[in-house]
């Protein structure tokens, strides 16, 4: 679900042999990225920026063997967001400007799944009957991720606080790694949508789809497109995207 222009939505996969048994280890790449506060056309330019440098870097990555035989994933992560934060904020002092991206990005391989996240864009895991875990693994320097932020006005009240790709030559990058299993539903979300959506009303919606829905990706967008378009306001305010996934049964 894309109802936002300036909001970038990628997924690659790939395949790998590494190892001594030269095991074939495939690969899930999924990255949302948004820019802060740029405009449609640049915000768009921006978020193509980060989400295609990303998932660039991480296919030339673990296409070396050395990468792929350690299966260093977490180290991976970190440096395709300093490469793309390196572009990003060389742009910025070239053009004398302040463009910032925001990105969440998954990698999965097997039954794990490695998370990473910078701005304002957030993640979840839900698993039936345990309930949600944040795949945002910096989620405390960002108060929109701890759910203080219910509407449009408490997010701009927020502000300036939020970190973004490309204001400093260097960053910290944190890597959470989590085991999925059968059922889990994973929901990626820019910032527009908490802009709309309260947290403890994404909660509710993602709960009663995962539990009584047939078709679980689809009803949960579906749902949350939804809540979305009822969102009463007076201004233009942006609309959001999301990217809702299902783990299925292994074999």
């Amino acid at each position: 679900m894309n109802e936002c222009y300036e909001d970038t939505l990628l997924y690659a996969s790939c395949i790998h042999s590494s190892g001594i048994e030269n095991r074939p280890t495939r690969l899930g790449i999924f990255v949302l990225a948004s820019a802060d506060g740029d405009g449609a056309s640049t915000g768009r330019t921006i978020s193509r920026i980060c989400a295609q440098t990303i998932s660039h870097e991480i296919l030339t990555l673990t296409a070396r063997p050395a990468q792929m035989e350690r299966l260093d994933i977490e180290h991976i992560l970190r440096k395709s967001i300093q490469r793309t934060n390196h572009l990003l904020h060389r742009y910025n002092l070239k053009h004398k400007t302040a463009k910032t991206g925001m990105v969440t990005v998954l990698l999965t391989t097997g039954k794990t799944v490695y998370s990473t996240h910078v701005g304002a864009n957030h993640g979840y895991l839900y698993r039936p009957q345990r309930g949600f875990v944040s795949l945002t693994p910096n989620a405390h320097r960002n108060p929109i991720n701890q759910g203080n932020v219910d509407n449009k006005d408490s997010y701009e009240r927020m502000g300036k606080g939020v970190i973004g790709i490309g204001l400093e030559p260097k960053m910290t990058v944190h890597v959470q790694r989590m085991s999925l299993q059968p059922d889990d539903v994973v929901v990626l979300c820019s910032t527009g949508l908490w802009q709309k959506i309260s947290k403890t009303a994404f909660f509710h919606l993602v709960t009663q789809t995962a539990h009584y829905g047939y078709e679980v990706p689809t009803d949960t967008m579906n749902a949350l497109l939804q809540a979305m378009r009822d969102h009463k306001t007076d201004d233009h305010a942006d609309g959001g995207s999301a990217c809702v996934m299902q783990v299925q049964a292994y074999n």
